[in-house]
């Protein structure tokens, strides 16, 4: 096979590449030809490609009455070479947007250029600002503080009674703020939901944590371990504190709860017990008093 042969035998495209390729003012007085350049024109205005816009660019390339000029020949086998399976990569994307680019007349090349640069300067900043998000999210979701106490005031009233039957490693609690403890205006109950009370935050951690959850922020709280003792069992309790506007999975803010104290509770329960005793014995005996 001699030289000549050779590159008779090359392919078109490379062919095509040698060549220039975009469209002179000439080739614009052609009707078809003219109305393709006002399409690309269209479909690089906002520097992309879709998809869609690739498909129907293969439409007008296939048109039988385009002229064959050399620039529309290699559009239409870059076109062609894209769509082969059926999508538009974003690699085949800029690959084909830069073709047109230079297909078009050097007026519209450079506005293609320019549509093109800015696009990317917008996919760009959008992906910096996700990547920020991204980072800002991921620090409100870690928490600003934690504690690892063990529970205050945990024999007293029915709290053994529910740290027996709830007290379980990992179990998740709840905090609740007591501002009218007469013990101390920072309390924080320490529960296991609903309503079954361990016990209290210690009054050295009260003040600034009690300070942070008035401000609304959140906090995640479980059961670390349950010392065992002689006369009562302790739970030892992790809580994390956790921003405002964090959308960590788990998290709460503390409920605000009245003061009641298991004293008052027990005797408002015996006080119950005895008039109900006295009104069952008056009844009883004004029964006696009736005739029959």
């Amino acid at each position: 096979m001699d030289a000549n042969q050779s590159d008779e035998q090359k392919p078109t495209r490379e062919y095509s590449r040698q060549r220039r390729i975009s469209l002179k003012k000439s080739d614009l007085e052609l009707g078809l030809a003219a109305e393709l350049l006002l399409f690309l024109q269209n479909i690089t205005s906002d520097g992309r490609i879709s998809e869609a816009e690739a498909h129907d660019l293969r439409v007008w390339l296939r048109n039988p009455g385009l002229p064959k000029l050399p620039g529309l020949v290699c559009l239409n086998e870059i076109i062609e070479h894209v769509l082969a399976d059926g999508c538009v990569s974003d690699e085949e994307q800029e690959t084909l947007y830069r073709t047109i680019e230079k297909v078009l007349p050097p007026e519209d090349r450079r506005m293609a250029r320019e549509h093109r640069k800015a696009a990317s300067e917008i996919d760009k900043l959008k992906v910096r600002t996700a990547k920020e998000e991204q980072k800002k999210l991921k620090l409100l979701n870690k928490p600003i503080l934690e504690y690892d106490i063990m529970v205050a005031g945990a024999r007293h009233g029915n709290r053994q009674t529910n740290i027996f039957a709830y007290a379980k490693r990992n179990a998740k609690l709840v905090l609740e703020r007591e501002p009218d403890n007469p013990n101390d205006p920072n309390a924080i109950r320490v529960v296991y939901p609903p309503d079954h009370l361990f016990g209290y935050v210690p009054m050295e951690y009260t003040e600034m944590l009690a300070q942070r959850l008035d401000a609304g922020m959140q906090t995640k709280a479980w059961v670390k371990k349950v010392i065992e003792g002689p006369s009562h069992d302790i739970p030892v309790v992790i809580i994390e504190v956790y921003d405002k506007e964090s959308t960590a999975p788990g998290i709460a803010r503390a409920n605000r709860r009245a003061f009641t104290p298991d004293a008052v509770k027990k005797s408002a329960g015996c006080c119950l017990g005895i008039l109900i005793i006295a009104f069952t014995i008056i009844a009883s005996g004004l029964l006696l008093l009736l005739p029959l």
